[in-house]
């Protein structure tokens, strides 16, 4: 609701036929996920979709339940360019375990050349069938 606070067609209560609403993909300053959204149902082989400029191309993920439990442990998956441009990828997510709670969080990042820390983290919450 926040992106379309200033458009006179929406509201909280009502959006009108055929009016198009602004839906922020989750991103961060190297990283946007385009699937799955916030809320979708994340099940064995759902398709992990985005954009990502990062350090020869890698791009980490992960899926954790609610429990702390990792349903997928970190895996790696490539973009089609490195930065500095920005590539596309797509991967099919392979779960590892079964979940043991019925929500939980996909985590897509990169890891610092330097450190190996965290970088780029974009954090969606999902759901298990």
């Amino acid at each position: 609701m926040l992106a379309n606070t200033s458009r006179p067609s929406v509201s909280k209560d009502l959006i009108y036929e055929n009016i198009k609403i602004i839906i922020p993909t989750p991103s961060s300053r190297n990283i946007a996920v385009l699937q799955p959204l916030p809320g979708m149902i994340v099940s064995d082989n759902s398709i992990l979709e985005g954009f990502a400029r990062s350090f020869e191309a890698n791009v980490l993920y992960r899926v954790i339940d609610q429990n702390e439990v990792e349903v997928i442990k970190e895996k790696f998956t490539m973009a089609l360019y490195g930065a500095p441009n920005f590539g596309r990828f797509i991967v099919s997510m392979s779960f590892d375990t079964v979940p043991t709670a019925s929500e939980g969080k996909l985590q897509v990042f990169t890891r610092s050349a330097r450190d190996g820390s965290i970088q780029d983290l974009v954090q969606i919450k999902v759901f298990f069938q």
